[in-house]
């Protein structure tokens, strides 16, 4: 009887020692305990992320800034971005007001801008999130690119005034009786154009609405380009027409209270506004876009762009005589000295002064102490360009760069002749530092397009006679060695013409004003039938015909009939200085164009597509930075360029 108790304690006894002997053994096989100097997951903000932990990994973030200051404006970033994915965006901004943005490389700061906007996204601000989502997604790397199209996704549904709200209230519009086609104008006309494409794409054939979106892109396209306007609009009416031949007239025509025309004309025409109505329209709601009222402009006050910087003035005023009184800002001329860091105390000059713009400087040397400030805030255009090595601004930041680079033309005229069919060129270059501008540029962009550079010439500097230096790269001194040793061999004359190379179908000149002298000399010997290209740097003060033929893209400002011709001939009147200087007459247009940007530069940052027809070329912001000239081509006859 007294043995059960004794099996049952033996039965428990061996439970318990074979758990102790388990658990022993688990602890034997275990992982030794962590020493302080090892990491573990908890301490990698990275680990932390794709744990699912981002407080955690936040603050982990901002303990490696503290640790490691030369890392410390990106970890901040991380963790902003880390608070936000945690549902805390108040630490989530007061991380970014610590950011120092010129610490970062470029990707994280273009990282910064989509941060920014989602941050502004949740606030509701949806301007502000427009701005900085309008950055060009091509340059970006594929992370940061889907992020950029998941943030536009987010705004167009959560902003009242996207395009797809401003879709559905023309759907309700047209069906109102007293519809006017202003109306449709004035929803559609500050889409940009890459939704305006959208909407037409999808919703184009729509007989209520589609017309008038077409009609909107037409005069989006051509927002900022008057006489394009007149075009655009004139060919959106014929369409119409065609197309209600070719349906019946429907409601949508019926619909516009345009005044009948008089006997004669299409009734179908009719039905529809006027081209001189809508553009009309289009002036007025122009004229009423904001300018800003204090407008700063820093100037070289010495050194060798005093002449620059006045020609730049002279231009400007010239404009801003143009503006009606009452929309004409106030101009405010600061005076730097030549220092690279002379512009930022120009800035904080025009700061105090109460600028709400800043125009300037001109000397790229002073550009790069600009952009490092921590916080831009006044919005400026740069009429020039940083060096190379200085770091280059984001689409976000309020600022444009307006300048006349003549490797661009360069750039053009390789494009040209690649779009023309020529593959062997031949280049002509001076031999100085703006020679190897020109030709560097010209020679990358033409190889990179597939074709090749057969032989490079180079002259030294007021060196005017290349003859001997063609002839040789063509090879006519081997073709007469080649008939000397005929006449030799058969000791008699030999009838025969030295032959030039043939595999060439194209000429660039890197040159200045001494392609004057460059270009007989090209027909001399035997090179005239093939193009020459060259940039506006060829042009001189004076008719000159030894320049005829040459081919080149050119300002509309510099030819020799047009508006901006026009334009062009009434300032030589006003400005001596512009009818005896090419450089000094491409100048004062530029700060002509810069007066004209003034209303359009924050609408030209959300639209890349926005283009303004200026002087100085045809203008857009297609990377949110620097303003890109589209130039017409020109041809050289009886010494002054015309269109080809």
């Amino acid at each position: 009887m007294n043995a059960c108790p004794a099996v049952g304690s033996t039965v428990t006894y061996f439970r318990v020692a074979s758990a102790l002997a388990l658990a022993l053994l688990l602890a034997a096989c275990a992982a030794p305990s962590p020493t302080s100097g090892d990491r573990t997951d908890t301490d990698d903000p990275a680990e932390l992320v794709r744990a699912g932990r981002p407080a955690e990994a936040a603050e982990a973030w901002l303990a490696l800034a503290e640790r490691e200051p030369e890392r410390a404006d990106g970890a901040r970033l991380r963790a902003a971005e880390a608070w936000l994915s945690a549902g805390r965006p108040a630490e989530a901004n007061a991380t970014v007001e610590a950011i120092d943005p010129a610490r970062l490389d470029r990707n994280d700061r273009l990282r910064l801008d989509l941060l920014l906007a989602e941050l502004a996204l949740n606030r509701g601000e949806f301007d502000r999130a427009e701005r900085f989502l309008a950055m060009p997604i091509e340059p970006l790397p594929p992370t940061l690119r889907d992020r950029l199209v998941g943030l536009r996704d987010r705004l167009a549904v959560a902003d009242p005034d996207s395009p797809r709200a401003r879709l559905e209230a023309l759907r309700d519009a047209v069906d109102e009786p007293g519809f006017e086609p202003t109306l449709a104008l004035a929803l559609l006309i500050d889409i940009r154009l890459a939704d305006l494409d959208a909407l037409v794409e999808a919703h184009g054939t729509d007989p209520e609405i589609g017309h008038w979106l077409a009609l909107g892109r037409a005069v989006r396209a051509n927002l900022l380009d008057r006489p394009g306007l007149e075009q655009a609009v004139e060919a959106w009416r014929n369409a119409r027409v065609v197309e209600a031949d070719g349906a019946g007239r429907d409601g949508l025509l019926a619909n516009s209270s345009a005044d009948q025309p008089d006997g004669g004309a299409d009734p179908r025409a009719a039905a529809l506004p006027t081209t001189e109505a809508i553009v009309e329209w289009v002036d007025a709601w122009r004229s009423r876009q904001p300018l800003p009222e204090r407008v700063a402009v820093l100037l070289p006050g010495d050194g060798p762009l005093v002449a620059a910087g006045s020609a730049v003035r002279d231009g400007m005023l010239a404009a801003w005589l143009t503006l009606p009184p009452e929309r004409r800002p106030e101009l405010d001329f600061i005076y730097l000295d030549s220092t690279p860091d002379a512009a930022v105390g120009g800035w904080f000059a025009a700061r105090e002064n109460g600028a709400d713009f800043i125009v300037g400087p001109l000397d790229r040397r002073q550009i790069p102490a600009l952009l490092a400030l921590p916080d831009v805030g006044v919005p400026m255009l740069l009429l020039n360009r940083p060096p190379p090595d200085a770091a280059w601004p984001t689409p976000a930041q309020p600022l444009a760069m307006l300048a006349l680079p003549p490797e661009e033309e360069a750039e053009l005229a390789a494009v040209r002749a690649l779009v023309e069919g020529s593959s062997r060129a031949l280049v002509i270059a001076q031999d100085s530092d703006y020679g190897e501008r020109l030709a560097g540029r010209f020679i990358e962009t033409f190889e990179l397009g597939g074709g090749r550079v057969v032989h490079r010439v180079d002259y030294p500097l007021g060196e005017f006679d290349v003859t001997d230096r063609l002839e040789e790269a063509l090879r006519l001194r081997a073709s007469e060695q080649r008939i000397d040793r005929i006449e030799a061999l058969v000791d008699a004359p030999f009838a025969a013409e030295p032959q030039r190379r043939t595999d060439l179908d194209v000429v660039f000149l890197a040159a200045r004003e001494e392609a004057r002298q460059v270009q007989p000399q090209l027909r001399f010997v035997d090179l005239g039938e093939l193009p020459v290209l060259a940039t506006s740097a060829v042009l001189t003060d004076r008719r000159d015909r030894d320049l005829d033929g040459i081919r080149m893209p050119l300002a509309p400002w510099l030819f020799a009939q047009g508006g901006p011709a026009e334009e062009r001939r009434a300032a030589e009147q006003a400005f001596p200085e512009v009818a005896d200087s090419v450089t000094l007459s491409l100048l004062h247009a530029l700060g002509r164009d810069a007066v004209a940007l003034l209303p359009w530069l924050d609408s030209m940052k959300r639209d890349s597509r926005l283009s303004l027809s200026a002087g100085i070329g045809r203008l857009r912001l297609a990377d949110g930075v620097a303003l890109e000239r589209d130039l017409p081509w020109a041809v050289i006859r009886n010494g002054v360029p015309e269109r080809p």
